[in-house]
């Protein structure tokens, strides 16, 4: 299970930029990050706008990335220690790497890693 989170640890940090989603007063908050995955278990979250991030702390979030064919879903929890709003570590739940796959008209998507830190 490890293995898989380094995998996925390793792509999150190929493609870098995301979007950093959560949930606020049932409205939904986005903000464009570069992701920077640093040790086991979190990833550090960068904002291009000073502040962005401060409104997502201490809150669970959705990392969402797309390369290509490829699609990295991580869910986590945002932590308190934001540095200037720049800044935001992500601790890790689950996180999943799909690859769209075709064949003709047919488009769906195909589980290639899967890391559950809950499950595991």
């Amino acid at each position: 299970m490890i293995q898989n989170l380094h995998v996925i640890q390793k792509k999150i940090d190929d493609i870098g930029l995301g979007l950093l989603r959560s949930k606020e007063n049932k409205l939904p908050v986005s903000v464009q990050i570069r992701a920077k995955c640093d040790k086991d278990n979190l990833i550090n979250c960068y904002a291009t706008e000073e502040g962005d991030l401060l409104q997502l702390k201490n809150k669970r979030v959705s990392l969402l990335q797309k390369w290509d064919d490829d699609y990295l879903y991580v869910t986590g929890q945002a932590e308190a220690s934001a540095e200037n709003g720049r800044m935001l570590p992500i601790r890790i739940f689950k996180a999943s790497w799909f690859v769209r796959k075709r064949d003709g008209s047919v488009t769906w998507f195909q589980e290639k890693h899967v890391y559950d830190r809950i499950g595991g």
